[in-house]
């Protein structure tokens, strides 16, 4: 974007936004009780950490908790009603499962319209903690929204406005060898500085959604004028016949995760036990991420049947790896070296496509088509596939889902056909036999050759769709409210190559989750043993092709024990432990304490620290650790090797408009003088990083 056009953009958007905020607009329902002003935002820190549960996902954690801060920062700009909210609706919020919406919803049957927070108390069937996190999500104002009122009125726009900007940067102290002045000229040298510029702008109202996020990542081209990546997007809410009109970026989400759905697949991990299918289709896109979006239009009419059409053209980033996969990274759009660019480039994707849904009683369904066609088709250059092909690749897929949410459960599948006439299904279903009890159950069947661009659906490693067939099987106990339990099993078998020459056979995983309060202690106890078995093509003596079977059993066990009695100073304790052994090697281990301290001075001020202490014996056995971090970051480093982890985290909001956040953090690595490799090369042994980030709101 030249700077000419970035100012006259920003200095109308500007303009719009401020125009646009009602000053008399109905107040947060938890703010006009006197809470949500008394307390510091903690950026959502807490409702990731509280939703989120990185040891049984690692593959896609960053990604996915990018995706529940930009849900959670949605949701804060526009609450959700608590006296019209569907049982859709009632999902977005964090940590409410199915079970706690039904109840919600034949509760507010019986007794009718919510005048005060005090009458959620008598709900049966919802844990107090589950309002703590998801209240200042709510609102119990009348609706403002009247379809009578003109189009042409400016008020009918801006009900609940808000105007938000925020800013940040990632500035690291001891800059690698490819940002170093004597590299210049070098094959291997990164084009652009190594600080992550970020800034976004939006305005939001109970109708209208718009902004514009700008992003250079570390090494890639670009300034604040003229960022090197940026998304936009304008969306339009509740308009008459129009339930939504997005121009620009946005998502699409429905169903299991099969056809094109996003973090609320159901999945390993972020929800063990209970169904978490996500129906609204489409959303705008103002996050950071490179990924899993679509640029053009996207349309949606009707309220109870309800048609999405979308129309789609942007640049994608992808990896073929042989003939017959393809990968979808996670990479930027704009790459660093020249190394990259040999192996991935953008392809210019258009996509089409329509999804009718809709609800009958208990009865949700919908049916999909849609149709993506890439402008090349890079391959992987190697020894093994030295040429390059530039034939189009095309995708498309029909498919239909069917929810049906009873008094006790729900049951739901969605099955799918590819442009290969390749079959994939799941068939899920949630019980609670009682309060105390819940079960689940999940059969999918992916076949060999089925492929999608958009998910990883629920399979047994993500990144690109599993090719597998498998069951799954989850348990939740609560025998009384200081105690509950959850524990599954999963066994598959793949048919899919995740490597030129590796082959993911069949596997298990067996997962434990408990929690115990103990007065003002709580204990938290997670654990998973995972067995695969894979197949590695290797080269005999005399250079014939043989398969090697190779077997893999991992354990990890978590301990976490949090006490937050005093409402000034919390602390939490975590301690864990990884062992990986395989075929014909040795058993490797993994070890990590860590201690967090949180100490709230004053309302608008948080401090956050953290020292961990890790210690592993190779790459298999690296320690994942979700990080709080700065606005809108999603922090998940990998420890691996042996040294210490500290951060502090400073959060001050000295009004309710605005909010600084300050983060340092380091890393120190033992009995090695160099961290990283090639053009990530440092020399000695630490690494540190400081996050800056400014977020006002109106």
């Amino acid at each position: 974007m030249r700077p000419t056009s970035y100012f006259l953009f920003h200095g109308v958007l500007a303009a719009f936004m401020i125009s646009c905020v009602n000053t008399n607009r109905l107040p947060n329902a938890v703010a006009s009780e006197g809470t949500q002003s008394e307390t510091i935002e903690h950026s959502d820190i807490d409702h990731v950490e509280y939703t989120y549960n990185p040891i049984l996902e690692e593959e896609q954690a960053e990604l996915h908790v990018e995706e529940v801060l930009d849900e959670l920062a949605s949701l804060r700009s526009d609450p959700l009603h608590l006296n019209t909210a569907t049982y859709d609706d009632l999902l977005r919020l964090p940590g409410f499962r199915p079970s706690y919406a039904r109840a919600f919803l034949r509760h507010r049957k019986n007794v009718g319209r919510f005048y005060s927070y005090n009458e959620l108390k008598a709900i049966k069937g919802i844990p107090q903690d589950i309002w703590d996190h998801a209240i200042e999500f709510t609102t119990l104002g009348t609706p403002l929204e009247r379809l009578g009122q003109s189009i042409f009125n400016l008020k009918y726009w801006t009900p609940k406005s808000t105007v938000e900007s925020i800013t940040r940067v990632k500035i690291p102290t001891e800059p690698s060898l490819g940002y170093r002045s004597d590299q210049r000229g070098k094959q291997r040298v990164y084009p652009g500085p190594p600080t992550d510029r970020y800034q976004r702008i939006s305005f939001s109202s109970s109708r209208v959604k718009t902004g514009i996020t700008m992003r250079s990542g570390a090494g890639a081209y670009g300034t604040w004028l003229q960022p090197s990546w940026q998304a936009m997007s304008l969306q339009f809410k509740h308009l008459p016949l129009i339930s939504s009109l997005v121009l620009g970026d946005y998502r699409l989400h429905w169903g299991l995760g099969i056809g094109m759905n996003s973090s609320g697949s159901y999945r390993k991990g972020s929800d063990l036990v209970h169904l978490a299918t996500k129906r609204n289709t489409i959303s705008p896109h103002l996050g950071s991420s490179y990924v899993g979006h679509h640029s053009g239009l996207a349309l949606s009419l009707g309220t109870k049947t309800n048609l999405t059409l979308w129309v789609s053209n942007r640049s994608y980033t992808a990896s073929e790896i042989d003939s017959s996969t393809v990968r979808w990274s996670s990479s930027e759009p704009y790459f660093r070296t020249s190394s990259e660019t040999q192996k991935r480039d953008n392809l210019a994707l258009e996509s089409f496509g329509f999804r009718l849904n809709g609800s009958l009683r208990s009865i949700s369904w919908g049916v999909y088509a849609w149709q993506m066609e890439s402008d090349r088709y890079i391959a992987l250059i190697s020894e093994k596939f030295p040429e390059i092909s530039y034939r189009k690749r095309t995708f498309s897929m029909v498919g239909a889902d069917l929810q049906w949410n009873y008094r006790n459960g729900s049951l739901a599948t969605e099955w799918a056909i590819d442009h290969d006439v390749s079959l994939a299904g799941i068939i899920a279903k949630e019980y609670s036999l009682s309060e105390e009890v819940s079960f689940s159950s999940v059969y999918r069947n992916y076949s060999a050759g089925f492929s999608s661009p958009f998910g990883a659906s629920f399979s047994a490693w993500s990144g690109s769709p599993g090719n597998e067939h498998g069951v799954y099987n989850g348990l939740e106990l609560r025998p009384g409210s200081a105690i509950q339990a959850v524990l599954f099993m999963d066994h598959y078998t793949s048919h899919l190559p995740k490597g030129n020459d590796y082959y993911v056979k069949r596997g298990s995983d067996m997962g434990l989750k408990m929690s115990l309060n103990v007065h003002s202690y709580k204990i938290e106890v997670t654990g998973k043993h995972s067995i695969k078995s894979d197949e590695i093509e290797k080269f005999d003596a005399i250079g014939r092709i043989i398969m090697s079977q190779q077997d893999t059993d991992k354990y990890t066990m978590r301990l976490v024990i949090k006490q937050d009695a005093i409402e000034q100073l919390k602390w939490s304790t975590r301690v864990e432990w990884v062992r990986v052994s395989t075929t014909g090697g040795k058993a490797e281990h993994g070890r990590q304490l860590a201690q967090d301290l949180v100490w709230i001075p004053h309302h608008v001020l948080r401090v956050q620290a953290r020292v961990a202490i890790f210690s592993t014996q190779g790459y298999s056995t690296r320690i994942y650790a979700y990080e709080p971090d700065v606005a809108l970051i999603s922090s998940i480093p990998a420890f691996q090797g042996e040294g210490v982890r500290n951060f502090v985290l400073v959060n001050y909001r000295p009004h309710p408009t605005i909010e600084t956040g300050v983060k340092w953090a380091k890393t120190l690595m033992q009995h090695v003088f160099h961290l990283g490799t090639g053009n990530d090369l440092i020399e000695g042994n630490q690494k540190s990083t400081i996050h800056l980030s400014l977020r006002l709101r109106i």
